[in-house]
């Protein structure tokens, strides 16, 4: 993306809709519980579900805000109470 857009990269937004948000403290049983058919590993590698206690999950999202350049993230309605209290950790800092 950044290649094909050259110096308009800066102007451009990126979003990522995620597919899923399971808040709890063992990551591994929140993958599990994310599955939509893929195995927990799948879910652990892919920046589309976000697992995990509130900390790690705020952690993971400024760290893939920062990889991909996302200026913003959308879940589904069904994630958005479960989500909430991430977007409160987020605007915190």
């Amino acid at each position: 993306m950044r290649e094909a857009a050259g110096e308009r990269f800066d102007r451009i937004e990126l979003a990522a809709l995620i597919w899923e948000v399971v808040v709890g403290d063992d990551v591994q049983v929140a993958a599990e519980e994310a599955g939509r058919g893929l195995t927990a590993e799948q879910v652990l590698a892919s920046p589309y579900f976000l697992v995990g206690s509130l900390a790690k999950i705020t952690e993971d999202l400024v760290a893939l805000r920062e990889l991909f350049c996302i200026s913003y993230f959308t879940v589904f309605d069904h994630d958005a109470e479960e989500f909430a209290p991430i977007v409160a950790r987020l605007a915190e800092s």
